[in-house]
């Protein structure tokens, strides 16, 4: 049977409610909130699995190609401000069970969006250093401190300085 999509209902045009509709916002929101809960209580393999399946929904900035309008601005922060906790969080589940190449990955993920997210450049560093890649690390570092010299004119905390200072020792981190 052929369902209407729109309908003109009370002086005002709508979706039809009978259709089965799959948006990616509201199933990016749902994958959200399920993750968060489970974290939460303390079920992070079912967690990680949410959070996998948000960063596979995650096709970039909400309405990317109308950069200057002004109505999606609010949802299109909110959505990327989501994906980049994602990354975060499933980020850090990796790191505790010792996926430092997923970690790793998720963490230039988090650093193509911002560059200045001074606890991702501390991740990908300690990530390298334990695979065995202080010279990956070492670089990280410099990376980290040319983006927030540049972007914030800051230097980086001096846990981030002691972090690479451990590396450079070849010190456990």
């Amino acid at each position: 049977t052929d369902l209407p999509v729109v309908l003109f209902e009370e002086g005002a045009y709508c979706l039809n409610p009978a259709l089965h509709l799959w948006l990616d916002v509201e199933e990016f929101d749902r994958h959200v909130a399920a993750g968060r809960q489970l974290e939460n209580t303390g079920k992070l393999a079912p967690a990680a699995a949410e959070y996998e399946v948000v960063i596979g929904i995650y096709g970039g900035d909400f309405l990317a190609e109308d950069p200057y309008e002004e109505w999606p601005v609010l949802t299109r922060e909110r959505l990327r401000v989501a994906y980049l906790d994602t990354l975060d969080h499933l980020s850090q589940i990796y790191f505790g069970r010792g996926q430092y190449a997923s970690c790793a990955t998720l963490c230039q993920l988090m650093l193509a969006r911002d560059n200045c997210r001074e606890d991702a450049h501390c991740r990908l560093m300690s990530c390298y250093s334990r695979q065995g890649q202080d010279h990956l690390a070492l670089r990280q570092y410099q990376a980290c401190v040319e983006a927030l010299r540049a972007e914030l004119d800051v230097a980086p905390t001096p846990a981030t300085t002691q972090l690479f200072e451990r590396i450079g020792q070849h010190k456990r981190v």
